[in-house]
């Protein structure tokens, strides 16, 4: 029993959660190839963090500043709906993820270029262990 109570403490303890609010999406594209992304991120250790990378899509994995928050872009069913990872390092190789599709609206940024802006306000992911 005294185990098993152990136990249960231990690994009750391991499982993390915490949510994060994405506010302020928009991804920047020209000819159709992305170009640049940003977001602001409110955490357990955030709040309003930009997030920025440069890059095409899937992206690499993107560091928000100088904070534990990590993300990394991706596509997802359709041309203006994009698949967004957050990573949160919350101690020395341990962390937590989630992930979510965000849908937007694209509009003209003048030439061959496009600014897709989320449809919502503010987005939630859960992240987990």
């Amino acid at each position: 029993m005294r185990f098993t109570a152990a136990a249960a403490l231990f690994f009750g303890a391991v499982a993390m959660a915490e949510t994060v609010t994405i506010t302020q999406f928009s991804v920047h594209n020209d000819n159709n190839v992305v170009d640049g992304y940003s977001f602001h991120l409110s955490g357990d250790d955030a709040t309003d963090l930009t997030c920025a990378g440069q890059t095409s899509i899937p992206s690499d994995i993107v560091n928000c500043g100088d904070s534990k928050y990590r993300f990394q872009l991706g596509p997802a069913a359709d041309s203006s709906t994009f698949s967004l990872r957050v990573y949160h390092e919350v101690g020395t190789a341990v962390g937590v993820t989630g992930t979510t599709d965000i849908a937007t609206h694209c509009r003209s940024g003048g030439g061959s270029t496009n600014v897709c802006e989320a449809n919502n306000d503010s987005t939630t992911i859960e992240l987990t262990s």
